[in-house]
């Protein structure tokens, strides 16, 4: 994974053109937190590639890492999703949905097998020159099933990773 991160960084590196300031992207970091139904609170962060199509739609890609306990899992989450912007000088709404692939790895004599899920995002950002800062809530819908029993998890019972979770980050434009 950390090959697949390093990838990801030298691409975004390599966006630093005359062509990605006409597509109007922006690159950055952000760090989450997300209460899912079946587990303890996590937290993570990770990496966001942003796009702007036209003056209010928009797209974005990431790839994170968050960690979970009471179960103790790992998650690797690798996202697209569909932008709405009320473009307002300084500060913006948005709102949007979006899909992704979820990697997860988990301690105690248990695992789990990798699951797509979808999610709804809102926020708010406010742009500071070439900087975007931005907060977001989002409900994200995902189970993973249990492929390897231990730690009180039984083979073939799923986890429930759906509920609220909090983004707070900064993006910069090309």
């Amino acid at each position: 994974m950390k090959k697949f991160l390093f990838l990801f960084g030298l691409l975004l590196a390599s966006l630093v053109s005359s062509h990605a300031q006409v597509l109007g992207l922006e690159a950055g970091a952000y760090g989450s937190y997300l209460k899912p139904k079946d587990l303890d609170k996590g937290y993570g962060g990770g990496v966001i590639l942003r796009g702007q199509f036209l003056g209010f739609l928009g797209a974005d890609a990431r790839v994170g890492y968050f960690t979970f306990s009471d179960p103790s899992v790992d998650m690797i989450p690798m996202e697209v999703s569909l932008m709405f912007r009320v473009p307002i000088p300084i500060v913006s709404f948005f709102a949007g949905v979006g899909g992704g692939y979820y990697q997860f790895s988990g301690e105690k004599g248990f695992s789990l097998d990798d699951e797509a899920g979808y999610f709804g995002t809102a926020g708010i950002e406010a742009t500071l020159g070439d900087m975007r800062l931005f907060f977001e809530w989002r409900y994200q819908s995902l189970e993973a099933e249990v492929n390897k029993s231990g730690g009180g998890y039984v083979k073939g019972q799923d986890i429930d990773f759906s509920g609220n979770g909090f983004t707070l980050g900064v993006t910069y434009f090309f």
